[in-house]
């Protein structure tokens, strides 16, 4: 009995000394597979929560040194290199190498080295991950050297529960299951255990600016390499000696203000200098601990902290700005992940040096850089809704002077609280602080602000104004800032709205400074006896003594600005003082606008004793400015500007009427639409080339790549160059047969005589056809020496006929239906063979369907119906030459009557013609599986008339 005991006992301590059997799951991760990997980096500012959203995946060539522990056991139990997975691709002749990193910042085994594995399933595992070298170095001069001295330190957790920089312990199956609830996509993916990293090092950058004595281009990066060394200095506390650091020198560009030396510019080249140092405080030593140093042509430059423009005010408690710049000046005690961004204004006469600089965090891709030299009172303050920028605004304690808030989303809409409709209610809303949109948009049908205060300050956004009409898209007063400020008139989906504003773009009265700001935005006054404007209506001093000069500088409209009877508009401002320098109103007074109320920059100088500036303005027209601008001078030179421009169906029609002369050059500033019911005919046809048929053109007229609807040919004979337009058919496109109109195409009858041209024509028929005798996809002949470049078509091209003479000819093409001497070059048509070319009964009625039998005489062709004689009494004989044109049509073999790039090709008497086809055709492509001349006479072979076809296949647009 006792021996079976003892047994029993024995057995007993021998289970307890074993572990109970694991029971793996499908999918889950075994004993002896490869541990996986994936990084992040801080990716946005103002951030030590450990939320993943925050973060971004590596994308850069670090070397990542991991260890695995187990819980308990303090020395790792393996370590093992691992580098960021990419993919490296070439395109290109010569060939450029792009390099794209996984989505989710997965890590591969360094090549050569082996991985981590799972030593089992049942203990609890972490991980701790180093990048970077242990000991800054100096020479820090390439792309490679600076990402070597970023000296990384991070472990392996779950963002949803875990604090950053500690070391976790989970069990393969609960690393797995924390991967599972962050939404990863697959069940690979959830086994990759994330590593969360942070910098351990600062980063400096030294942006340099040209000061008194200096000239700016000695700044720029292609001079900088060889005529400027700078030095950036490291401490780490153990030395009273410096660590002199050689940058990373890079090109950038700064902006020249009034208050700079020189004239005012924007994006001027210039040259950074970026290091990484060791955390440490400059101002501890503010007067002596050297940040800095730069050697221009003999000169140098040293600047510390104190050469900050806000260390004396730091100083000194009873200075105004005392508490801000105490703020500000406490930047300069760089810690870890930080990055001080320092700008230096080199003055080599005085040998002055003044800095300004801000700080931020040290992220992965820097998309809310804060871009003003303010300072701020801590870090920025992140809104990420309609709601936070609300209760932002009207928070006092937040909304202040000197504080700077980010706008994180790249979208808010205004008018929308969560899922419910909500007018945004911008009464009283006054920004009194720098916010910063980052990019993002402001979708609204309300102004933002009422007022922008003399302390307030808005950067770098959109304002999408929606179906609605504000007075203005920013504010209704602006006594402070607004820089980079585009103003679009969208809906909340991004499309084109009907918005406009009823007295300015931007802000209706500038007491402030309005810098770099754009406006799409239409502007119509409906108060007679009033002042309206691109930008803003007015521009002017505030009342009181001590006010600022109004500053409208380097500004661009793109919009009408208009209004009812006695209303007064500038392209730029209505009325103004101070200074409207440097802008651009890109769309113009119209053709048919009332020159008198209305001006392309300043309408008319405010009435008061103050001065007005107004140098280097642009605008497209050959028109004076209004005589109260300081300089009538327009930037624009002579050669780009227009005798007018024009943007409706009125001014087109008033065009070809009465301005109709040969020598002009006219701009279309807007799209819009043409009808038949709106009394269009001035493209029918006509061989009459008189100045009398009011459906030529004689003038030049340039697109502007805007759109032009129509349901009818918009002109007849085109002798003067048409470029850059789009058509878009708003319905059938149809001439009756057997009439005087029987040919028809878009943009009109005929492009006739050497100096006549079409460039960059696009037609987009959609689902509506083309119908005629002979119908072409943009023009139905081309003679006289024409050229027809780089047009392009879409379209459905059906010919409609009656009845056919004996041995007659009618040609449809998808360019031009016929030529005779004329030059087609780089032309497309996108259609193929089934959509597009019918021979129609003289039944047809355009609801049918049916397709006859192909007809003798009747041709078709991808690019050139035909070519065949034109004019009287002595025909200009056929010799059309066709260069680099594409064409999609599917002509096969043995269609006789159709061509993918030309259908019949007409013999010409003469040594150089052959078949109506000139010598030198070349680089032309068209399927193998087509023909490219449906029909040839004179026993000349397809290579022989229109050359070799072009081995290099084009992409297909499918979204033509």
């Amino acid at each position: 009995m006792k021996h079976l005991l003892r047994i029993c006992l024995l057995l007993a301590l021998v289970a307890c000394q074993r572990e109970v059997p694991y029971v793996y799951e499908e999918g889950e991760i075994q004993p002896g597979e490869e541990v996986m990997f994936a990084t992040s980096l801080p990716g946005t500012p103002a951030t030590r929560a450990l939320d993943p959203s925050m973060y971004k995946p590596v994308a850069k060539d670090y070397e990542f040194h991991v260890e695995m522990y187990e819980q308990d056991i303090d020395d790792a139990l393996g370590s093992a290199i691992y580098q960021p997975e990419k993919t490296v691709t070439s395109a290109g002749d010569p060939p450029v190498e792009t390099t794209t990193y996984d989505t989710y910042g997965t890590l591969v085994v360094k090549t050569g080295t082996a991985p981590l594995y799972w030593p089992g399933n049942a203990k609890k595992y972490g991980f701790k991950a180093t990048a970077g070298t242990t000991t800054l170095e100096a020479d820090q001069s390439s792309d490679e050297k600076l990402l070597a001295q970023d000296r990384l330190l991070g472990y392996a957790c779950n963002p949803a529960t875990d604090d950053e920089g500690v070391m976790y312990y989970r069990t393969p199956k609960e690393w797995k299951a924390a991967n599972v609830g962050q939404g990863l996509s697959s069940a690979n993916e959830y086994k990759k255990i994330p590593l969360y990293l942070q910098h351990q090092r600062s980063l400096i950058t030294v942006i340099l600016k040209a000061g008194e004595g200096v000239n700016r281009d000695d700044l720029a990066y292609a001079k900088a390499q060889n005529n400027i060394q700078t030095r950036i200095f490291g401490y780490d506390g153990s030395s009273p000696t410096p660590l002199a650091i050689q940058p990373l020198a890079s090109a950038t560009t700064v902006n020249y203000t009034s208050s700079d030396f020189g004239t005012v510019a924007s994006d001027v080249e210039s040259t950074q200098y970026t290091a990484v140092v060791e955390p440490f405080n400059y101002l501890t030593n503010a007067t002596g601990s050297v940040i800095a140093e730069i050697h221009l042509s003999g000169q140098r430059f040293t600047f510390c902290a104190a050469n900050d423009f806000q260390y004396e005010a730091s100083q000194h408690s009873e200075m105004e700005g005392h508490a801000a710049a105490v703020t500000h000046m406490a930047g300069y005690n760089l810690m870890a992940g930080k990055h001080l961004v320092i700008t230096a204004t080199l003055g080599r006469a005085s040998r002055k040096i003044l800095i300004t600089a801000y700080v931020e965090d040290w992220t992965e891709t820097v998309t809310t850089s804060i871009v003003d030299d303010y300072g701020q009172a801590g870090d920025p303050i992140q809104i990420n809704t309609r709601q936070q920028l609300y209760e932002f605004l009207t928070d006092e304690t937040k909304n202040k002077q000197g504080n700077v808030a980010i706008i994180v989303p790249n979208s808010i809409n205004l008018e929308k609280n969560g899922d419910e409709d909500c007018a945004w209610n911008y009464s009283g809303l006054t920004l009194n602080c720098t916010l910063n949109m980052a990019g993002a948009t402001f979708k609204t049908n309300h102004a933002v602000f009422s007022t922008i205060s003399a302390s307030g300050n808005l950067v770098n956004g959109t304002i999408a104004v929606g179906n609605a009409t504000v007075d203005a898209a920013v504010a209704t007063n602006n006594y402070g800032t607004i820089t980079r400020v585009n103003v679009l008139p969208r809906d909340a989906n991004g499309n084109d709205s009907n918005g406009k504003a009823s007295s300015a773009g931007v802000a209706v009265t500038n007491y402030g400074t309005i810098v770099e700001c754009t406006s799409e935005l239409p502007v119509y006054g409906t108060v007679s006896d009033t002042f309206v404007g691109g930008i803003a209506a007015h521009s002017v001093y505030a009342s009181g003594t001590g006010t600022t000069m109004p500053v409208i500088d380097g500004c661009h409209v793109n919009a009408r600005v208009d209004g009812v009877d006695g209303v007064k508009g500038g392209g730029i401002v209505g009325e103004a003082n101070g200074r409207v320098t440097g802008c651009n109103f890109e769309y113009g007074i119209t053709l048919m606008q009332d020159a008198t109320n209305f001006k392309n920059i300043i309408q008319a100088k405010a009435v008061s004793d103050k001065t007005l500036r107004a140098d280097f303005n642009s605008w497209p027209t050959v028109a004076v400015n209004n005589a109260v601008v300081s300089t009538n001078a327009n930037n624009t030179p002579e050669d780009a500007r227009y005798d007018a421009v024009i943007d409706c169906e009125a001014e087109l029609a008033l065009l070809l009427i009465s301005y109709n002369v040969s020598g002009k050059v006219y701009r279309l500033s807007n799209s819009f639409a043409v009808t038949k019911t709106g009394g269009w005919n001035y493209g029918q046809k006509d061989d009459d080339l008189s100045i009398s048929n009011q459906g030529n053109v004689f003038f030049k007229l340039d697109g502007n790549e805007k759109t032009i609807t129509t349901d009818a040919m918009l002109f007849g004979n085109i002798q003067g160059e048409i470029k850059d337009l789009t058509i878009r058919l708003s319905d059938n496109l149809i001439a009756v047969p057997d009439e005087q109109g029987d040919a028809i195409a878009p943009l009109g009858y005929s492009v006739y005589g050497p100096t006549a041209k079409i460039s960059n024509i696009k037609v987009k028929a959609g689902n509506y056809r083309i119908q005629a005798s002979t119908p072409g996809g943009i023009v139905v002949w081309a003679y006289g020496g024409a050229t027809i470049e780089n047009c392009q078509c879409k379209a459905s091209i059906q010919i409609w006929i009656n009845t056919l003479g004996e041995d007659a000819k009618i040609y449809a093409g998808g360019i031009a239906a016929c030529a005779a001497k004329a030059t087609f070059t780089r032309c497309t048509f996108h259609s193929a063979d089934g959509t597009l070319f019918r021979n129609i009964a003289s039944t047809y009625d355009g609801d049918s369907e049916v397709e006859t039998a192909p007809t003798p005489g009747i041709f078709f062709g991808g690019i050139l119906g035909g070519t065949a004689p034109k004019g009287n009494p002595e025909a200009e004989k056929p010799s059309v030459l066709l260069t680099d044109c594409t064409s999609w049509l599917n002509a096969a073999s043995g269609q006789a009557y159709k061509g993918a790039i030309v259908g019949y090709a007409e013999y010409a008497d003469g040594t150089n013609m052959v078949n109506g086809i000139a010598d030198g055709c070349q680089g032309n492509w068209w399927s193998q599986s087509s023909v490219a001349i449906g029909t040839r006479i004179n026993g000349k072979t397809e290579e022989q008339i229109i050359g070799k076809r072009n081995a290099v296949a084009p992409a297909q647009d499918t979204n033509y």
